[in-house]
């Protein structure tokens, strides 16, 4: 990761965030957590999607989970990891 300053995106900010955090107080204890996996298997049969197929401006959960590990990887956080 780059220290790229495109707050406008999920990955940006989060990035953004955790760098004001830490340059804010060093020495503070972070702990990142990933999404839930989603089940809509509850739901009726023409709605039923995996998350994997969930998309929010053309991004899956997944998605957004790599995003929370290479942030936390990068300032060495602790982080819980939700796998299905």
């Amino acid at each position: 990761i780059d220290d790229k300053k495109e707050d406008n995106t999920f990955f940006g900010a989060y990035n953004a965030i955790l760098r004001h955090v830490f340059n804010s107080n060093p020495n503070i204890k972070v702990i990142l957590m990933t999404p839930l996996h989603r089940n809509t298997l509850h739901r009726k049969e023409e709605f039923i999607r995996l998350a994997s197929d969930s998309v929010y401006k053309g991004q899956t959960l997944y998605d957004f989970v790599s995003a929370i590990k290479a942030v936390g990887k990068k300032y060495n956080v602790t982080m819980r990891i939700h796998k299905k």
